[in-house]
């Protein structure tokens, strides 16, 4: 007799959802966490009825989910500390779980920053600039604070030598008023300030010329003939100071107003004498002499 065939469908057993909470974080109290997880699954039993549900397994305060059925969600905290949060998934016959930590830290606050005091500089000379800068080592983990000094304006080229550090030595090669700015940045906020640097022209010495070198008779007092010259530098200007000597003679030499490059002067003593006239404009000094040969009287005709 014929057989009859008979068909056998073996369906495939259920497995457990597959669950992955995500990785762990740091986050600021303020910000709260976005939680991305993912969760797979085989579709059994049928009809498929998978749910899933987030709960704080640990922690110092009480956290609130944003939707505790949802795999992504957001997750607000109480309190600092470090919390474990869990997320289960259920297909109604088995279920599965996974968890993350979450540390919870103040919030960042921004770096402080002072770019240092305002300056005024002569030309061409090295300017340091001493900055100041503190943070509170968040954001965490904490990254290296960054610097940047640039140029803000300015009537000329500013050449840095070390932009990225917090004091760098600047060189300014023109004379105008230059505004500097630092700014530092903590990998999560950035903050700026600014320096003005003022750079006058480089204080020259005092030009002197003590007047040409001459021949008197004795008896005679021989007005000086000198020009002094200055740049009227430092700035504020100050007066330049004049100062008659004697530097070499057979006696001493008498100055009227020994304070004045235009002088009269008296000797009392036949001889060669070497006077010099020093200028001092509050930062340089310069000198030059001039040399006063003074002869014998003539004697009176017997």
């Amino acid at each position: 007799s014929a057989s009859d065939d008979v068909n056998v469908s073996v369906s495939p057993g259920n497995a457990a959802p597959v669950v992955n909470a995500g990785p762990d974080q740091s986050v600021e109290i303020a910000q709260g966490a976005a939680l991305a997880a993912t969760v797979t699954d085989d579709g059994l039993p049928a009809p498929p009825a998978l749910t899933t549900q987030w709960t704080k397994v640990s922690g110092p305060g009480t956290v609130g989910f944003g939707n505790a059925n949802a795999v992504d969600t957001s997750a607000t905290f109480s309190a600092l500390g470090s919390y474990v949060l869990r997320l289960s998934a259920n297909d109604g016959a088995l279920s599965s779980n996974d968890t993350l930590t979450i540390t919870v830290v103040p919030n960042n606050a921004p770096p402080v920053v002072n770019a240092g005091p305002n300056l005024t500089v002569p030309k061409d000379d090295d300017i340091v600039l001493d900055a100041t800068v503190s943070d509170d080592g968040l954001p965490v983990p904490p990254g290296a604070l960054t610097y940047a000094w640039t140029k803000v304006s300015g009537t000329g080229g500013v050449t840095f030598n070390s932009p990225t550090s917090v004091d760098t030595i600047v060189s300014l090669h023109k004379v105008g008023t230059f505004v500097l700015r630092l700014t530092v940045s903590d990998g999560s906020a950035s903050v700026s300030d600014d320096v003005t640097v003022v750079v006058i022209p480089k204080n020259q010495a005092p030009a002197v010329y003590a007047g040409p070198d001459r021949t008197v008779g004795l008896g005679v007092s021989p007005e000086m003939e000198a020009v002094v010259t200055d740049d009227g530098l430092p700035d504020p200007p100050n007066l330049v100071i004049c100062t008659w000597s004697l530097l070499s003679g057979p006696a001493p030499v008498s100055f009227t107003d020994p304070a004045a490059p235009d002088t009269a002067t008296g000797f009392s003593v036949a001889g060669t004498y070497v006077l010099t006239l020093s200028a001092f404009d509050g930062e340089l000094t310069t000198t030059d002499d001039v040399v006063i040969e003074v002869e014998p009287a003539n004697p009176a005709p017997g």
